[in-house]
């Protein structure tokens, strides 16, 4: 038995037990303490490989079965059973093969920009009623014309920080992370400085799929990891166990 109250403390978290300040307090501790993102992460990989054995368990189960009902079976029928059997065994041992293949190859297969691609989903700015007229530029973006808000954000004399967000994700869907990145900094400065939130959730997903795309996985986990940690982001659900597997995945390669 684990004896670690930490880790009994993250194993509660994982099963969603734990409640109150100890969870306060397990979160903050997350955000700064390296060594227990790293406990944490391997107790998620941990988990997985729990599943992974379950799953075959379950298939060693029927296998079972399956042997003790062909047994009083065989001394009626001979061998006519075990061949009609035969290719359903087959089956469940291919399956127990392919099983621990796939977790290999998630090993050698994963790349940043792997992930990437198959988790991004270009923002889109929500319809609102009433809202003020929009500038060029954001009438622009919400049109997909990516070029054109470029092109626009390039002749402001001062762009604001929402200028500066819809910018950034045109550079990002336009295969330029590096661009995106300084601009989806450039609002957090803004915000530090003025004291607000403008995009403050959205921009901290974004740098983070940019740094991905750009294959800086030391900067883009932080990040994953504060959306993951805190079920009011507006992004938690996009970063859920399975992506943070990868992402570990990610970090073992580097």
């Amino acid at each position: 038995m684990n004896n670690n109250p930490t880790s009994e403390l993250l194993m509660q978290y994982l099963d969603g037990d734990l409640e109150g300040q100890p969870l306060e307090a397990l979160k903050i501790r997350l955000e700064s303490d390296n060594s227990l993102k790293e406990e944490y992460q391997q107790l998620l990989l941990a988990r997985d490989a729990v599943k992974l054995y379950g799953l075959k368990e379950k298939v060693s189960g029927i296998h079972a079965e399956m042997m003790r009902e062909l047994k009083p079976q065989k001394a009626q029928q001979g061998g006519s059973i075990i061949s009609m059997f035969r290719p359903v065994m087959r089956i469940a041992a291919v399956l127990l093969l392919l099983i621990g293949a796939a977790t290999i190859y998630q090993f050698l297969q994963v790349s940043s920009l792997a992930v990437f691609e198959k988790n991004f989903q270009p923002y889109t700015i929500p319809e609102t009623r009433g809202a003020p007229a929009a500038s060029p530029l954001a009438d622009a973006f919400k049109n997909g014309q990516t070029g054109k808000v470029i092109g626009l954000f390039k002749q402001l004399p001062q762009a604001s920080a929402e200028d500066c967000f819809y910018t950034g994700n045109a550079y990002l869907q336009e295969g330029k992370p590096e661009e995106a990145i300084s601009l989806f900094l450039l609002v957090q400065q803004k915000n530090a400085i003025n004291q607000a939130r403008i995009f403050s959730d959205d921009t901290e997903y974004y740098l983070a799929m940019a740094y991905l795309n750009k294959g800086q996985i030391d900067q883009a986990v932080p990040l994953f990891e504060k959306i993951h940690n805190h079920k009011d982001h507006l992004y938690h659900d996009k970063v859920n166990d399975w992506f943070m597997w990868r992402l570990w995945l990610l970090k073992k390669k580097l």
